[in-house]
């Protein structure tokens, strides 16, 4: 028990609590796919440039050593998130670069492997949602249009995808078809109206039935 008045012991456990947590913050293992799940799920709360940073240079080194496709894509993640930290505090140089380099890794990883599906959706998860001035809607509508024409997708996946498509045909001007797709999507069950909500403004987060029929069998492919 604690010799010392309520207060103060409550302090003392907050402090070590607060210790803890930050070992664990500071220490970024990606070698297994738990890990990386958990990492991959987490990133948008990664706002502190020398972590986004810290990751990098961790993720370059697994890429280096062991190439997993995995990595790539949380690369090229982080590299959006970073680069968006560095335009946001005016670094616009570093953003550009940063941001060039995330898309050569998710480009890169999809054209070695053109059969995952996966990795294609991952793609399109992040340029669907990346600003206009970009030039990212292209490829996005591209990938849209080709996971809606595989059959071996889970089917709880397509209103996300058809709401992808509509976020890709608004940022490449294509207002009509990409509200003809939201009005559709709003018309459907639950899920394809919830996710319509989002509209043209905000992004959704993820889905379980992204978790568990995208990203866990990624991380899975990549132990």
């Amino acid at each position: 028990t604690c010799a010392l008045p309520i207060f103060n012991c409550i302090g003392i456990i907050l402090i070590i609590i607060s210790l803890l947590l930050s070992q664990v913050e500071s220490k970024i293992d990606i070698k297994n796919s738990d890990k990386r799940f958990l990492l991959f799920i987490s990133l948008n709360t990664f706002t502190a440039s020398d972590k986004l940073t810290s990751l990098i240079s961790e993720l370059e080194y697994s890429i280096k050593q062991d190439d997993h496709p995995f990595d790539k894509v949380i690369y090229g993640y982080v590299s959006v998130f970073l680069s968006a930290y560095y335009h946001k505090n005016k670094a616009y140089s570093q953003a550009a670069q940063t941001i060039k380099k995330a898309f050569f890794y998710l480009d890169e990883v999809v054209e070695q492997n053109p059969t995952n599906w996966r990795l294609i959706y991952l793609r399109l998860r992040m340029d669907a949602f990346t600003p206009r001035y970009l030039g990212r809607c292209v490829v996005a509508k591209k990938d849209s249009q080709q996971l809606l024409e595989n059959i071996n997708i889970n089917s709880e996946l397509i209103p996300m995808i058809n709401y992808m498509y509509a976020r890709a045909l608004f940022s490449c001007d294509q207002v009509t078809q990409a509200k003809k797709i939201m009005a559709q999507l709003l018309q459907e069950n639950e899920a394809s109206k919830k996710i319509a909500r989002y509209s043209f403004t905000s992004v959704p987060p993820w889905l379980s039935i992204e978790k568990t029929a995208v990203i866990q069998p990624i991380t899975l492919e990549s132990d």
